[in-house]
């Protein structure tokens, strides 16, 4: 009796079943975890072109960030049904798509709607990803997430106001969490023993570093040790430097007032640290700030027939190579017309070189271009770019114009922000991604660079 009873509830459970499986319409068939071969990678003739093409995972939001070192490109993928992934390329080819689980304790809404602002990874470590809601109150901050790329689990998280992500030396294990006027975090990238995270978000292994008055409105930021930094603001160049505290650096004299708030740039090349605090000069200082040389317009000549280019020269970074890289930035046409004079902001040496330093030029030379020179200039078009090799002492030129674009691109222009550590750029149009090696760039008329001027 027992076998006829036991078989005869296997049967209902086969039938049962089959007439789920008959009734069950597709949509509610969950989505796969991995839609990295949504991605559609196909090569062009200056880099490749990388293509999101999945009908069957309607998306919220694609989001393409800006390229990182090592050849790694990361992209945020928010679909309709609430999910946060991100997807991974390594010189093009897809290494993974990742979930993103949403930590305990953050709003649904707020997930659903977090955008990706910066993104900073590890290769085969781990990935920290800050996500911010615009509009989103005091009482909701950005959210930031380590995900262990090899669990593929949440590592940690944090919540505190900021902008930017900026990653130490890898062997520092510290990545800062910044903004224009909130104090910088020191995030370790590996959990404390102990470490808690609070009901706020916050964990306990954070360390938020004070800002004092000197620091104002901060324009960049670069790691220069575990515990040390540099900051570039409003009011010249700060360092932190540990236990002993803050150095500070004012703004050189000398700015022309068509570029009174422009922010100040820093770049780091093999332990080589340099701060342009206005376009058309740039210095090589110490990790703690302390300037070693110093080139205006009249040092980083640039060639014919673009000669007041140096004046515009804005740096965008550093490569590995040690180059120096600039486009060109625009005078605001709501300055005055008249230049700031002199400079009282001296170099911690002369120049190593046998040859006298250069003297900075004179009142005279440094108003010689008025606001009311540039509009005519700027209006021709400002489409070059530059690199400078500081030890060869050329400087190079290049034109976006070389370049052979993919259909439904635009070409490259002036204001195009890349990072040129990691050697390419990134344009999109959406759903598209036109990723480019700077190497593609064909550099032609150079212009031999003069010694560093000394300022009175």
């Amino acid at each position: 009796m027992k076998k006829i009873v036991l078989a005869v509830l296997v049967m209902g459970l086969l039938v049962t079943g089959l007439w789920w499986t008959i009734r069950r319409k597709p949509g509610t068939v969950p989505p796969t975890e991995d839609n990295g071969s949504a991605f559609k990678v196909e090569t062009s003739a200056s880099g490749m072109v990388i293509r999101y093409d999945n009908p069957q995972m309607p998306l919220r939001a694609l989001r393409w960030m800006p390229p990182l070192p090592n050849g790694l490109l990361l992209v945020q993928v928010a679909t309709q049904s609430d999910r946060q992934e991100i997807t991974l390329f390594k010189n093009g080819a897809l290494q993974g798509t990742f979930l993103v689980p949403k930590p305990a304790g953050v709003r649904d809404g707020f997930f659903r709607l977090a955008e990706l602002q910066d993104a900073q990874v590890v290769e085969g470590d781990v990935a920290v990803l800050l996500y911010a809601v615009a509009g989103a109150g005091d009482d909701e901050p950005p959210l930031v997430i380590a995900l262990d790329l090899n669990t593929k689990d949440i590592r940690w998280i944090h919540r505190a106001p900021g902008e930017h992500l900026a990653m130490s030396e890898i062997q520092d294990g510290v990545i800062y969490l910044y903004g224009a006027k909130t104090s910088p975090v020191k995030l370790p990238l590996a959990l404390a023993n102990g470490e808690t995270t609070s009901p706020t978000g916050a964990r306990s292994s954070a360390r938020s570093i004070e800002l004092p008055a000197d620091v104002q409105e901060i324009s960049d930021l670069k790691p220069t040790g575990a515990w040390t930094f540099l900051l570039a603001h409003k009011g010249g160049l700060s360092a932190y430097l540990g236990s002993k505290g803050w150095q500070h650096h004012p703004m050189p004299d000398g700015r022309p007032d068509y570029f009174k708030d422009a922010p100040g740039v820093l770049a780091v090349s093999a332990k080589k640290y340099w701060w342009q605090p206005y376009p058309g000069a740039i210095a090589q200082v110490s990790a703690d700030g302390t300037p070693k040389s110093f080139w205006s317009p009249e040092e980083l000549a640039t060639a014919a027939p673009f000669e007041k280019d140096a004046s515009l020269l804005h740096l965008l970074g550093a490569d590995a190579d040690g180059k120096l890289w600039f486009d060109l930035a625009i005078p605001n046409a709501t300055a005055s017309p008249e230049a700031s004079t002199g400079s009282s902001w001296k170099p911690e040496t002369p120049a190593a070189s046998s040859a006298e330093p250069q003297t900075a030029p004179s009142a005279e030379e440094a108003t010689s271009t008025k606001l009311e020179d540039w509009p005519g200039y700027v209006s021709q078009g400002l489409d070059r770019v530059y690199n400078w090799d500081p030890q060869k002492k050329s400087l190079q030129r290049a034109k976006w114009t070389a370049l052979t674009t993919p259909q439904g691109f635009q070409r490259p222009s002036n204001g195009v922000r890349f990072r040129p550590l990691t050697g390419a750029l990134l344009q999109d149009n959406g759903p598209t991604a036109w990723l480019v090696p700077l190497s593609s760039l064909v550099f032609g008329e150079s212009s031999a660079t003069g010694k560093p001027a000394q300022l009175k």
